[in-house]
């Protein structure tokens, strides 16, 4: 994968994510009321721009453009980002059939389910302990 020197963008994509995601997050406690989880905003963001990425980089790959680097596109997937490329990579037949990089894919997906997984067994037993 090459880099052109005098091609630069406007921030990384998960800077981009990021930022989207907060915005996301407090227009959602913003309509939906504070009780709202931000969770829901962060996700929908964060779906989104994961998609839009992986549309935009399989573009870059077919027009010999700048490409998004494969550490870019799987923090946007270990950020939330998920369900986005895993719609994305069938849909625009991108990072199919790249074998390292499908093995770190799934590899951050492991890893987010045994996130949650702990997360969801540290909140059980906090309620247990009332």
């Amino acid at each position: 994968m090459s880099r052109r020197p005098g091609n630069s963008h406007a921030g990384s994509p998960p800077a981009l994510a990021f930022g989207l995601g907060l915005s996301a997050a407090a227009t959602t406690g913003l309509v939906w009321g504070l009780n709202a989880a931000p969770s829901v905003g962060w996700l929908a963001s964060i779906t989104v721009v994961t998609l839009a990425v992986f549309g935009v980089d399989k573009w870059a790959a077919r027009s010999n453009r700048r490409r998004v680097s494969e550490f870019d596109l799987l923090m946007l997937v270990l950020l939330g980002g998920t369900l986005g490329a895993l719609v994305a990579m069938p849909l625009f037949r991108h990072k199919t059939l790249k074998t390292s990089f499908r093995w770190r894919f799934w590899a951050v997906i492991v890893l987010q389910a045994l996130l949650v997984v702990g997360w969801l067994l540290l909140w059980e037993s906090l309620g247990r302990s009332r």
